[in-house]
């Protein structure tokens, strides 16, 4: 019979964690070259932790959705979803309780293009 200790579970739980970081970090320099330039891998790694645990906060926890929120992330700040200037954004989040998480994130992905695109913004990284 197979025993799996404590200590086991936060040994594959933090691999699994690094894996994903790994995964995300190679997403962002593929897809955004220019907003990850002159970034650090250690500053992508910490938007990717503080990314993630937002995310979490909003109950969005599959892994495509969390990428898709740190892209959110990495293209509008790290406060985009409580900065008062993203007022859709706010409203969105807003609405979690009444939406699943996938349906969350395709809402704000839509509205953060719309929002860049109504905007004429250049996509640049905010710090």
């Amino acid at each position: 019979m197979l025993t799996v200790h404590p200590q086991h579970v936060t040994r594959f739980s933090a691999v699994a964690e690094r894996n994903f970081e790994d995964h995300v970090l190679a997403h962002l320099r593929e897809f955004f070259p220019q907003e990850c330039d002159g970034r650090s891998e250690e500053d992508l790694r910490n938007l990717i932790r503080s990314g993630t645990r937002r995310a979490a906060a909003y109950g969005i926890t599959k892994q495509d959705d969390t990428c898709i929120y740190i892209t959110l992330t990495l293209l509008l700040g790290a406060d985009f979803d409580t900065n008062p200037e993203n007022g859709w954004a706010q409203a969105i989040l807003a609405e979690r309780r009444r939406l699943d998480p996938e349906e969350l994130v395709n809402r704000l992905q839509k509205a953060a293009v719309d929002h860049l695109d109504a905007t004429d913004e250049e996509i640049t990284p905010k710090r």
